[in-house]
């Protein structure tokens, strides 16, 4: 019997399986933290796309800033881009 399967054979099933789940856990963290990158990003991109839409409507920089809790600066930018 090759040594690991020796060890595997020598640990309870928990401990195996906590072996097995291991390198999971980091796979399902990393997905995790991309679908909340993904929704963050969406969220902004939202704001953004809600912030040209109202600049068009000619609404001042500071009501769109009340509104959205984008700074005024930013939305100068958006207006330029």
């Amino acid at each position: 019997m090759e040594s690991w399967q020796k060890r595997m054979s020598d640990t309870s099933s928990k401990e195996n399986e906590a072996t097995i789940n291991w390198p999971n856990a980091y796979y399902d963290r990393g997905v995790k933290k991309g679908i909340e990158q993904g929704i963050e990003q969406g969220k902004s991109d939202a704001t953004r796309e809600f912030v040209r839409k109202l600049l068009k409507e000619r609404m001042s920089s500071a009501k769109i800033s009340d509104l959205t809790g984008l700074s005024e600066e930013e939305i100068r930018k958006l207006a330029k881009s």
